[in-house]
């Protein structure tokens, strides 16, 4: 008797070993698109976020007659407060600060839907932002008030 392998228990320990590391393969394949795909979302926040801070503080250093709303493309708007001019283009959340040596930069990318009211000096701000498979991924609302404060007395 020899105490080697057979060439039926080779072949067999070998298709068992295929199938093992086709499982694991695929496993590993599930898992960095899901990775992939957490990271896209996590930096679509971040822009989303780190716009909405940005026009937020914009609002809240303005005064009403500061602010102008115009329409753009499709249906969102532009919204121009001093000498800062935002528009949605392309997917991008762009800023223009209109001073003799500034350009055009972007200041949210995977942005989708932009959209600016003024209602009796309700400013509303509305930005969502995603992706290919997911347009509404994430959007954030802004309300400030820049209306005439009336002071009522104590009744």
């Amino acid at each position: 008797m020899s105490s080697g392998f057979t060439l039926v228990e080779f072949i067999v320990s070998l298709f068992i070993f295929g199938i093992l590391v086709t499982i694991g393969f695929m496993a590993f394949n599930f898992y960095t698109e899901v990775m992939a795909d957490t990271f896209e979302e996590l930096e679509i926040q971040g822009n989303i976020r780190f716009a909405a801070a940005f026009i937020n503080n914009l609002l809240i250093n303005s005064e009403l007659s500061d602010l102008t709303i115009s329409k753009g493309v499709g249906d969102s708007n532009n919204l121009r407060v001093k000498n800062t001019h935002i528009r949605l283009a392309e997917n991008q959340l762009k800023v223009d600060h209109q001073y003799p040596s500034s350009k055009e930069n972007y200041l949210a990318s995977y942005v989708t839907g932009f959209q600016v009211t003024n209602v009796d000096g309700l400013i509303s701000v509305k930005i969502t932002g995603g992706h290919k498979r997911n347009e509404d991924l994430i959007s954030v609302d802004i309300v400030v008030y820049m209306g005439d404060w009336v002071e009522r007395d104590n009744i």
